[in-house]
């Protein structure tokens, strides 16, 4: 069908109508010269305006989910409160995610001793809000104990006294609490992909095998099923988190070319590091309110490069989280390392890179190296990244200074551990407020992104890094029908991104959402 789409407002664009045919726009440009053109039907837009779908370069489908079900340790402002909630909730084995010390009247994180007042019966264990430190009860632990017959490997990744487990020893606390059957992965992936489409999100780059301790292929299955069952609408290209070696040797040998319907495999995803809020992320110079703390290296030189060595000769790309400067330039000198070995430079990519300073943007330059970063980090960092790091935060989140010096720089939210939302996330990016408190200043002021640079990174620039682009990421002829109507929000105010909703919601042109 023949569909053209009139008196549209399309920013930074001089047409104001597009014809959609096959899934496709057909034709771009002005409403008197489309209406010109056999059509099987006319949609007037009454000066609606209209984007091409976000496209979120990073995040967990399956997290957003499964945060949707699990209890919510976000929404309490004093851990007295957190506790009460949990006492009401709580009947059997209990998790929950999204708690953040600032958040707290009390402005400290959560204690072993705190949870023990909610339950001594059921294990208890709550994420903090980056999803790199959990909090246990005592039961949760003697469990844990009684099951593995011994504590965690790395001893700098737990601490009992405080019911504290990090990294690597995230996965020893949550055996019990964190296997799911396949059909809650189902239906939290629908979950996530319900409020994603409501929010004009066409396109994921998603880390999802390791939302779960299950095997990767439980939830490629759940993939699968939904995408022949035909609920499987949103354009996903996983970014492949492999729990240890043996199960990307497996990957690699069984699906590393795995397709179907909407989605696809895509490229290799490690954590170099943690995070700054949990103090874990890695970093070359103690933490400024911690001396004796630098962060977690969570793989040595050697076996970092076996799996990029690896990935690199299965034609994969990498994306890897690095947060600190020490975790960054570890990512730098690996594809450094490759280059003289003469690997060929995939489109790969750092996810975060939040303490990467001038320096490292260039070396990134240099190794043709893309950033994925998350602006609406800002809502929550900013609160404290100044003590973590010092003067360091003078020269940390450019995110502008990566794109002005070429740096391929694409938009993302990290969803669960922040807002999905485009809108807040572009908010951000353009203005560099934190949402929690707008009367504070803004956090390097001069590292705010024009919003016509910000919607390009958070559209066109992703399909790059899931190599598509001349087929997604723009309203323009030939490109897939991907767009949605937005209400509320006035292009050349960005403060008006903050009331923004989303319409309509198309993907190949058919409406996936509407309000």
């Amino acid at each position: 069908m023949r569909t053209a789409y009139i008196h549209a407002n399309i920013p930074f664009s001089k047409a104001d109508a597009f014809i959609t045919e096959d899934g496709r726009f057909r034709e771009v440009g002005k409403a008197r010269r489309l209406l010109k053109r056999p059509l099987d039907r006319v949609v007037d837009l009454k000066e609606a305006v209209v984007l091409s779908g976000f496209h979120d370069a990073h995040l967990h489908l399956l997290g957003i989910g499964k945060m949707m079900e699990i209890f919510d340790a976000s929404r309490h402002t004093t851990i007295a409160a957190l506790v009460e909630a949990l006492q009401k909730r709580v009947s059997g084995p209990l998790l929950g995610r999204g708690y953040h010390e600032d958040g707290f009247k009390e402005k400290r994180s959560l204690l072993k001793e705190d949870l023990d007042k909610a339950s001594r019966k059921h294990p208890i264990a709550i994420y903090r809000s980056c999803g790199h430190l959990v909090v246990a009860n005592e039961k949760a632990i003697e469990d844990a104990k009684r099951h593995h017959g011994r504590l965690p490997k790395k001893t700098s990744a737990y601490d009992l006294e405080k019911g504290h487990f990090k990294e690597e020893a995230i996965s020893w606390i949550l055996y019990r609490l964190d296997d799911p059957s396949k059909e809650t992965i189902k239906r939290q992936i629908l979950l996530g992909q319900e409020k994603l489409l409501s929010e004009g999100v066409t396109a994921v780059q998603s880390d999802d095998f390791a939302v779960y301790g299950t095997p990767y292929e439980e939830v490629l299955s759940a993939f699968r099923e939904l995408a022949d069952e035909g609920r499987l609408k949103i354009r996903i290209q996983e970014q492949v988190h492999p729990k240890d070696s043996s199960e990307f040797d497996r990957f690699l040998e069984k699906d590393k070319d795995t397709a179907f319907g909407r989605y696809k495999n895509g490229p290799l995803k490690l954590f170099l590091d943690g995070s700054l809020g949990a103090r874990t992320a890695l970093l070359k110079s103690p933490y400024t309110d911690d001396p004796e703390e630098k962060g977690l290296r969570n793989f040595t030189d050697e076996e970092l490069y076996a799996f990029a060595k690896k990935a690199a000769e299965n034609d994969m790309d990498f994306a890897f989280h690095a947060i600190g400067d020490a975790a960054i330039e570890q990512a730098l000198s690996l594809s450094e390392r490759l280059a003289q070995e003469d690997v060929p430079k995939g489109r790969n990519a750092l996810i975060h890179a939040q303490v990467a300073n001038e320096d490292l943007i260039l070396r990134m330059k240099k190794e043709n190296i893309g950033a994925i970063v998350q602006p609406i980090f800002i809502r929550t960092d900013h609160a404290f990244v100044h003590e973590r790091l010092g003067e360091r935060a003078k020269k940390a989140y450019l995110f502008n200074t990566m794109r002005e010096k070429g740096v391929m720089t694409a938009i993302s939210t990290d969803a669960p551990v922040e807002p999905s939302n485009p809108f807040l996330n572009l908010y951000t990016a353009c203005t560099r407020k934190t949402l929690r408190d707008l009367r504070r200043r803004p956090y390097l002021k001069k590292e705010a992104m024009p919003l016509k640079d910000a919607l390009k990174a958070y559209t066109e620039t992703p399909a790059h890094f899931a190599r598509c682009e001349g087929s997604l990421g723009r309203i323009a002829q030939g490109y897939e029908a991907d767009f949605i109507v937005v209400r509320g929000f006035d292009p050349l105010h960005v403060k008006s991104l903050r009331t923004a909703r989303v319409k309509e919601t198309y993907i190949a042109g058919e409406c996936v959402y509407k309000a």
